[in-house]
């Protein structure tokens, strides 16, 4: 259950557009997802969800056009590699969860070293509906068609001690949450590079990764 100072906390930076807003939101998201809406749900959590998504709907994740002219984006990084993919990915899922009833008790939740499966109650997108999507989940599949490519050498930031957990978390919650399959497999794909490499990084006796540089294909 979110405890309501963390929450309020998470809440007010990104209603103020601060630098570690993309941060809070990753964990928001998984909560909206792994807390099922039923009519058992505790009344506290419902009311939760229901700031989380009003917050996260206001905040510009992506500076275009006329539409945030109001906000300072200063603070907002739209140009690092990690900050872009938790955004980008967060905003996804969150437009999927308003706008598809389903993906609120439904999600493929597969192995990370798996075959990927989606059960019969799963709505699935495939690659062609992308075509009319909005420009912030375009955006996406490009940054993860790009990252895949072998030529692009991997994910550089993911080599930080302190950003791997957070591009990590970012991946896993397109893995386990996205109804749009090309999504989920480019997400896995980038997972498992990352895990290889840190397995790489990591001698046997000692069982201390050494993150630092960048993983390559």
């Amino acid at each position: 259950m979110v405890q309501n100072e963390l929450l309020d906390r998470y809440l007010l930076e990104i209603s103020q557009c601060r630098g570690d807003s993309d941060f809070h939101m990753l964990f928001l998201i998984r909560f909206l997802y792994l807390s099922e809406d039923n009519e058992l749900s505790n009344g506290c959590i419902q009311d939760s969800k229901n700031r989380i998504v009003n917050t996260l709907q206001s905040f510009p994740f992506w500076p275009k056009d006329s539409t945030y002219r109001n906000v300072q984006f200063d603070d907002i990084v739209f140009w690092s590699e990690n900050h872009l993919l938790m955004t980008l990915s967060s905003c996804f899922l969150l437009r999927q969860y308003v706008n598809n009833p389903v993906t609120r008790i439904s999600f493929p939740y597969v192995g990370l070293f798996e075959s990927e499966s989606v059960g019969d109650d799963m709505v699935d997108e495939d690659a062609n509906d992308m075509e009319g999507a909005d420009l912030e989940t375009r955006l996406l599949q490009t940054y993860l068609d790009a990252h895949c490519l072998p030529e692009f050498s991997g994910m550089y930031e993911a080599g930080s001690a302190v950003y791997l957990p957070f591009s990590m978390c970012a991946l896993l919650n397109i893995r386990d949450f996205s109804h749009v399959r090309s999504l989920r497999q480019r997400a896995i794909r980038l997972l498992h590079i990352i895990s290889h490499h840190i397995a790489l990084l990591t001698p046997s006796l000692l069982g201390i990764c050494n993150i630092s540089g960048h993983f390559l294909i």
